[in-house]
């Protein structure tokens, strides 16, 4: 399994970043992007995606798979603290949300993902054959 990022300038403005791949490029560790790899979204962006368009192209089998971040803020001891705990801002805790079920996507077929849940990366769940391109913002 290997890591795929592009950086985006940080110069440019959150809400105008966007990133494109096609899955004839190479994976970060010079390999070819297959089944197992991961779109580092957050990492490329600088943020979490919230629009994902993903374009097949004929004889395609793909499948992929939605992964959020999601930040726990621990309590700082509650009984030094209360009856308002404090909550330690310097020491998260993250973990990946990766319980979606992977999305099927036929030969040329468009799909698109427009919605309120921030998209931190897509893992390749099967790519067998044909290529395709991934556009997020």
């Amino acid at each position: 399994m290997a890591t795929i990022t592009k950086k985006v300038d940080r110069a440019v403005e959150s809400g105008k970043r966007y990133q494109y791949w096609k899955s004839n490029e190479n994976a970060d560790d010079g390999t070819s992007i297959a089944t197992g790899d991961v779109f580092q979204i957050e990492t490329s962006l600088g943020k979490p995606a919230h629009y994902v368009y993903l374009e097949t192209t004929s004889g395609t089998s793909l499948q992929i798979r939605l992964n959020s971040q999601i930040v726990t803020y621990p309590t700082r001891d509650p009984i030094l603290n209360w009856p308002y705990p404090d909550k330690d801002l310097e020491n998260p805790w993250v973990r990946t949300d990766d319980s979606m079920e992977a999305v099927v996507i036929g030969e040329n077929e468009v799909w698109e993902f427009n919605g309120v849940v921030p998209v931190s990366d897509i893992q390749i769940v099967s790519f067998d054959s044909g290529s395709f391109e991934l556009f997020v913002a």
